[in-house]
């Protein structure tokens, strides 16, 4: 008998687990019926994602019976998200509302990928961010996505961070703002506190992981990171935000916009303050951001013009803690060190870092037809800032300054402080073109143009035996300049839910050129 009850068991399991159904429909303009092919639709919590057909067809196969949340996209309509009870083979007709306005959506087409696409990527969306969102900089909101670990020097997330994917460093990944290269020119470096609480004005951020795409920017040998600012708020808003912390940790922020005013126009602005005495000794933050945005939307044009700006001052703690120093003083900071004429130790109240940057961004989006969108993008980054050191029993020569004398005594060598100025510019433009061939096949192609202006030089602020230093003496100065200029052709073809074709081919040509003197006199 319990033979027989363990058989019947396993055949009603084995029956159970064979029992697959499918969840099939048709996608249709609401107002029109007409059939919308190319809708992306993702089917939770599968993580399955699908393509309708040329017909507006699509179909989910070998599922469980069970509750789906079926979420459906589609350029230039609204979002529909429909939850189905699944317990036999089901069939929905879904009929979308076009949007009146176009979705900014396509302002970042060109830089990421969707779908079933062969590269790995996480999307995260604004909802997420501001769940984590308590003044750090964007590393450590990304930092529980996979494959990446975020750094601080200050120990706090504020201030200088970093990140890597997959081991590589920021410099080999490529960064974009709104389609724009973020990445430094000439170090292709992010310096993340350039612009603090940018995470308060992002809609949404792609991380693509491994070898990705690159249209803009530094190569993205190990990853890149597709950043979207704030999409439009129909509605009027103001809001204030504040955060207290850890580390006498404070961010305050006021948010306010119109809302979209005769259905067209809107405004949006942002102001944030963030101070952090930090983990790390000495290691403050004062840091402050401005964002503001204009924009011009109707269904097929979308004009926007954005500036957002960047303020820091922070106490330098990149040198990090000596080794010794992590078993025994974890918050030890080197930086601003000095010893007294009694051998005491003393610290540089003003070791610290200043800078400012002001990003602005110009775009115009259209849709040229049912298959065809065209982007223009035009830019410009405007930096200025110094870091200030002292520096003890620094040689005269090294400054490119004679020796100091006073009667028969020769001085050579002097207690010091210096600051290393950078003034510059980068600009230029973006354009993109897409076309949706097929349900199945789509192609993209762009290029662009930019130009970097990079100022560097030293000052010396004051020195013991000043008087042997001329007024607005500089002991080194150069110029960089960088002309870059790229053209980019992409395919997508998605033959079934597993076969995907990928591929991009680019020419990129930079001209880099460096004048003047170098820090060492060289």
């Amino acid at each position: 008998m319990k033979k027989l009850f363990l058989l019947c068991f396993a055949i009603a399991f084995t029956l159970n687990v064979f029992a697959q159904i499918s969840l099939s429909g048709v996608i249709r303009d609401s107002q029109t019926s007409e059939a919308l092919s190319g809708a992306h639709l993702s089917l939770q919590p599968t993580f399955l994602t699908q393509i309708s057909n040329e017909r507006g067809e699509f179909g989910f196969t070998n599922l469980k019976p069970g509750v789906y949340t079926l979420k459906v996209t589609y350029l230039g309509y609204d979002n529909v998200v429909q939850v189905i009870e699944v317990k036999s083979d089901e069939f929905v007709d879904i009929g979308m509302f076009r949007r009146p306005i176009m979705e900014e959506e396509v302002v970042v087409l060109a830089s990421r990928v969707a779908g079933n696409s062969p590269v790995t990527f996480t999307n995260i969306e604004k909802e997420q961010i501001q769940k984590s969102n308590f003044g750090n900089d964007i590393p450590f909101l990304l930092a529980t996505t996979p494959s990446l670990v975020a750094t601080s020097d200050a120990g706090a997330g504020i201030g200088y961070t970093g990140l890597k994917i997959r081991g590589t460093d920021i410099t080999r990944i490529n960064v974009t703002l709104n389609g724009v290269q973020w990445n430094d020119p000439e170090s292709h470096s992010v310096y993340w506190v350039n612009l603090p609480d940018l995470a308060s004005s992002i809609e949404s951020i792609q991380i693509q992981r491994g070898v990705g795409t690159s249209s803009n920017g530094a190569a993205a040998f190990g990853g890149s990171i597709n950043i979207q600012t704030q999409s439009l708020r129909a509605d009027p808003y103001a809001e204030i935000s504040s955060i207290m912390g850890s580390f006498n940790t404070f961010k305050n922020a006021i948010s306010v916009g119109t809302g979209l005013i005769d259905g067209k126009f809107t405004l949006d602005g942002r102001f944030s303050k963030i101070n952090s005495d930090g983990y790390v000794d000495r290691a403050t933050s004062n840091l402050e951001s401005v964002y503001f945005s204009a924009g011009y939307f109707t269904d097929k044009t979308l004009v926007k013009f954005n500036m957002i700006s960047g303020r820091e001052k922070t106490y330098q703690a990149w040198n990090g803690a000596p080794y010794d120093s992590l078993f025994t003083n974890r918050t030890f900071n080197p930086s601003g060190l000095y010893y007294n004429g009694d051998g005491s130790i003393g610290y540089y109240d003003n070791e610290t870092d200043n800078y400012k940057q002001d990003h602005y961004q110009f775009t115009c989006s259209r849709t040229l037809n049912r298959k065809m969108i065209m982007n223009l993008t035009a830019f410009m980054v405007k930096g200025f800032g110094y870091f200030e050191n002292m520096k003890q029993n620094q040689k005269f020569s090294n400054y490119g300054l004679s020796d100091f004398i006073i009667g028969n005594d020769t001085i050579k060598r002097t207690d010091l402080v210096r600051r290393k100025y950078l003034d510059n510019a980068f600009y230029g433009g973006n354009f993109s073109f897409k076309y949706q061939h097929s349900q199945t096949l789509q192609s993209i192609i762009g290029g662009g143009y930019n130009y970097y202006d990079g100022n560097h030089y030293g000052k010396i602020v004051r020195a013991d035996f000043g008087e042997n230093i001329p007024e607005d003496f500089l002991w080194y100065q150069n110029n960089g300049i960088k002309k870059q200029y790229n053209l980019f052709g992409k395919v997508n073809y998605e033959h079934n839910q597993r076969f995907n074709l990928f591929a991009e081919m680019q020419l990129r040509v930079i001209n880099y050129s460096i004048n003047g003197i170098h820090d060492n006199l060289l």
